[in-house]
């Protein structure tokens, strides 16, 4: 199936989450992704449409840029949106560019970073098709990514930790915390909730157990310090 492709990257201050500090020295990430229908008259029709959030540090963002790619590509599952990977590197370039822009402004020193990516992938319903028709083959077409050229385009990422080390991780179950202090995972920037279970790193940061596995099995760095594990 044929898409044209457009996107737009952007600051949108309205996608921080409302318990997230204002003096969180973070990036925050929404990429949305929309499938249009262009119909014989012309007008637009959303088909379907994803969108998903994801926080880092700065320092992150500045040290590490193949975890930009990483970021894209894992956390808002960017293969799921049938993008070339031409059209793939330009998102990324832009989304790096803007955000180094973002962090030189003095205005913008010691406070969260909001960044949409909003995805538009736009197809023709074709003469001899009705609209249900146009909207299955489009459906169809989501669950059919071209998985392959999103892989070969992959840089090449930082190292896993082991295995062993990650089971090893110390589980606890968060009972109580000074509300006044910063109690969120860093990784997905959700509530670490009292009664639930976390994660602990040999560094002392805590994070959501699936969350923090899925960071290791990518990259052996703590998200938060650097600090490594065997890997």
């Amino acid at each position: 199936m044929s898409f044209h492709h457009a996107f737009s990257v952007r600051q949108d201050n309205d996608i921080i989450p409302r318990h997230l500090p204002e003096s969180y020295d973070c990036f925050f990430f929404r990429i949305r992704v929309s499938y249009m229908l262009e119909q014989p008259n012309h007008n637009l029709a959303v088909v379907n449409s994803f969108n998903q959030s994801v926080g880092i540090p700065r320092d992150l963002f500045v040290d590490d840029q193949d975890f930009v790619y990483l970021l894209l590509s894992s956390n808002f599952r960017i293969a799921k949106a049938n993008l070339p990977p031409d059209i793939i590197e330009e998102i990324i370039n832009q989304v790096s560019n803007f955000g180094e822009s973002l962090m030189n402004d003095a205005c913008n020193a010691h406070k969260v970073l909001a960044i949409l990516v909003d995805i538009r992938n736009t197809t023709l319903q074709q003469p001899d098709e009705n609209q249900d028709e146009a909207i299955d083959r489009v459906n169809r077409a989501i669950q059919e990514p071209r998985r392959e050229e999103v892989i070969a385009f992959r840089p090449r990422p930082r190292p896993p930790a082991y295995k062993s080390p990650i089971q090893a991780l110390e589980k606890t179950t968060l009972l109580d915390f000074d509300s006044s202090s910063l109690k969120e995972c860093a990784i997905c920037l959700e509530k670490l909730s009292v009664g639930l279970e976390i994660v602990g790193m040999p560094c002392s940061h805590i994070y959501h157990g699936d969350c923090i596995v899925r960071w290791l099995q990518r990259s052996n760095l703590c998200p938060l310090c650097r600090f490594p594990m065997p890997c």
